[in-house]
């Protein structure tokens, strides 16, 4: 236990501004013996949604013909009524800043209620084929639904899952087109993806900029900068100049994100750009043909080198801070 921080517990219990209890429950955590479980708690309530997320799912499959296609649409659309319903009643009311959840479970229970309406919707699509070969748009319907949901009621969750389908919506439908864009189908769909990604980056900006919402703006960054990156470093595996093109925009994305987020003390988008220059390297260093034992040499050399070197910049990003 730190004695100063034994000696302020003890000051401040004397003059009154604590409680005997408030200062028992102060030492407990100094000495280590109170531990908070919220971490944890979050860990089996996310769990608890794509499980029940998913035994929906499979609950229709083992049941659907013995209630019947009409049984299974009303089933998901009271459970989905019945969610909002209660998302609405027990919702604080709107604001542009960060809002607290009324309790631990609202988030989750909000994200479990936009998941089954997505069920739903891709249940009665199969069933009706209303969209036909234009199924895809289901997503960007998904992506409206849950940016709504996510901007009403304060859900980082739902915001992520409003990206992740919108994402979806773009690269499905490119996948669709019977003549590509471009160059190519593959081409189309990468270019797609990067156009997505920097999308996400500058909504990112705005977010924070118009100050709406702004604790969501590190979804977006993230979401942004993990989908060019992965786009990025998969085109350096093509072959002739299409993969030189992809490792240097590799390069250039992990200079930049090296540059701005040592400044700022961003330790994970300076791991990004630290990996992104890593495997980078490993996707050039594999076009030279090293020999399997070189390479091998090389790879556990160069893994072990960054580790070490992104630990010791986490530690002095810590002490700076």
């Amino acid at each position: 236990m730190d004695p100063d921080l034994a000696r302020a517990a003890g000051d401040l219990l004397a003059r009154g501004i604590l409680t005997s209890e408030r200062a028992a429950a102060l030492r407990r955590i100094y000495e280590g013996r109170l531990v908070s479980v919220l971490p944890e708690l979050r860990v089996l309530l996310y769990g608890g949604v794509l499980l029940a997320a998913a035994g929906a799912g499979l609950l229709v499959k083992q049941n659907f013909a013995r209630i019947g296609p009409a049984a299974v649409a009303l089933l998901f659309g009271a459970a989905v009524a019945a969610g909002f319903v209660w998302l609405a009643r027990t919702a604080p009311p709107f604001a542009r800043g960060q809002v607290e959840p009324p309790s631990l479970a609202f988030d989750y229970v909000a994200l479990l209620t936009v998941l089954l309406a997505g069920t739903e919707l891709a249940f009665v699509e199969t069933q009706l084929e209303a969209l036909g070969p234009n199924w895809p748009w289901h997503f960007l319907l998904m992506a409206a639904v849950s940016a709504a949901a996510a901007i009403r009621f304060d859900s980082r969750a739902l915001f992520s899952l409003a990206l992740s389908s919108f994402a979806a919506w773009r690269g499905f439908s490119t996948a669709q087109l019977e003549r590509a864009l471009w160059r190519g189908l593959d081409d189309s769909v990468r270019l797609n993806a990067l156009g997505c990604g920097a999308l996400f980056v500058m909504l990112a900006v705005e977010l924070r900029r118009r100050g709406f919402k702004p604790h969501f703006a590190p979804v977006a960054r993230h979401l942004g900068w993990l989908l060019i990156l992965a786009t990025a470093l998969t085109g350096t595996l093509l072959s002739g100049w299409r993969a030189d093109l992809y490792l240097g925009l590799s390069i250039a994305c992990g200079v930049v994100l090296l540059v701005r987020s040592y400044g700022r003390r961003d330790f994970p988008f300076f791991a990004y750009g630290v990996l992104a220059l890593y495997l980078s390297f490993l996707s050039a260093l594999a076009r030279t043909s090293p020999g399997l034992l070189l390479g091998s040499l090389l790879l556990v050399m160069g893994t072990v080198a960054v580790a070490v070197a992104l630990r010791k910049v986490q530690r002095r990003m810590h002490e700076a801070q």
